[in-house]
């Protein structure tokens, strides 16, 4: 069901959507979401396919909808197209709720067709992975990569905290610092 000239640009898929969903994947594709949709997921897809620019033009009428999502899934096709896309979505959407979906084959429909389980369908989901932002790192960089002003200076580091030493000031107890980190 192609979205006819002249028309607002809306998602397809939102008559099948549960109404307290805060989950979703998001297709590049018609068949690609009824695909994902077959393989138990709630799949919505964008009207004009692939790239960025106008092509996304939906989000401006779709933004407020798109809030009820705690978590989008962007399976968009796996080539250089369905990349822009899925960048600019997450870009406009908010990079906080946006996973990458890396599928086995072109697209969704492509894997429904050819065989490829359900199984493996929720591995990709499973490890679909967040748009890197600039200047952000996670707490496991910080092993590898410390910012300079830590370098030499981190007291311990784990999962879910950076313990640093912070000079004493006036009547200050000169007992590391430690910034929290909370589970991705």
């Amino acid at each position: 069901m192609p979205t006819a000239a002249g028309c607002e640009p809306l998602l397809f898929g939102w008559q099948a959507m549960p109404v307290n969903v805060r989950v979703a994947v998001i297709t590049e594709g018609e068949i690609d979401a009824l695909s994902w949709a077959a393989c138990g997921y709630d799949a919505l897809s964008v009207p004009f396919g692939g790239g960025n620019g106008r092509k996304q033009h939906w989000i401006e009428n779709e933004y407020e909808r798109m809030q009820q999502f705690e978590r989008i899934y962007l399976a968009t096709d796996m080539y250089e197209e369905g990349e822009k896309a899925a960048k600019e979505i997450a870009a406009r959407l908010g990079l906080h709720c946006c996973l990458r979906v890396k599928m086995p084959r072109k697209d969704g429909n492509a894997c429904l067709v050819e065989g490829v389980t359900k199984a493996t369908m929720d591995e990709a989901i499973a490890k679909a992975g967040w748009f890197s932002l600039p200047g952000r790192v996670g707490a496991d960089d910080l092993r590898t990569m410390r910012p300079p002003l830590l370098r030499r200076s981190i007291v311990s580091l784990d999962h879910t905290s950076l313990c640093y030493p912070t000079p004493p000031l006036r009547g200050r107890d000169p007992s590391p610092s430690c910034l929290g980190f909370r589970p991705s």
